[in-house]
């Protein structure tokens, strides 16, 4: 899958195969935003957010199918903590591979269209402002913005019951 002619599989998908990707990825998916706070003594003079994208099954054989039918995504193993459970594994699409995918099934999502949206409005954002070089600050108005995008992220991907008043 290294040669750059079979990287630009993912634009010869179909559209049924986007249909299907996205049913699955809005039964099993996850999406959201990676969050790494700033620190200094280590170069990162600003938080960084990165949203991802990830499918988790125990059917490897599938995993495998999609990642190399759209050509991109890390596929790994997820350690098993109980013997009585079947081996999983996740299909991981990260920061810029996220997007591609988000943009293809975007029209096709139902549960997780929302989520969705906030990692298409991720990169809405000015393309100047997300492409740095290790060690550059990224302005405080742009850092809100994504601060932003991730607490709503984090709010809608958030478990149990909401806190309601009665």
């Amino acid at each position: 899958m290294g040669k750059p002619a079979e990287r630009k599989k993912c634009l010869r998908c179909n559209e049924r195969f986007w249909i299907y990707l996205a049913g699955l990825l809005d039964g099993e998916g996850y999406f959201g935003f990676n969050y790494v706070g700033s620190y200094p003594n280590q170069h990162r003079l600003t938080p960084y957010f990165a949203p991802r994208v990830t499918i988790s099954l125990t059917n490897e054989k599938l995993l495998r199918f999609l990642k190399e039918y759209i050509g991109f995504g890390c596929l790994r193993k997820v350690k098993v903590y109980n013997k009585k459970h079947k081996d999983c594994w996740t299909l991981l699409f990260p920061s810029l591979m996220a997007y591609k995918v988000v943009k293809k099934i975007y029209p096709f999502l139902i549960l997780k269209r929302r989520m969705a949206k906030l990692i298409l409005m991720f990169y809405g954002l000015p393309v100047k402002t997300w492409i740095k070089k290790r060690g550059d600050i990224t302005p405080p108005e742009l850092v809100e913005v994504r601060k932003k995008l991730y607490l709503k992220a984090k709010e809608l991907n958030h478990r149990g019951r909401k806190n309601e008043s009665v």
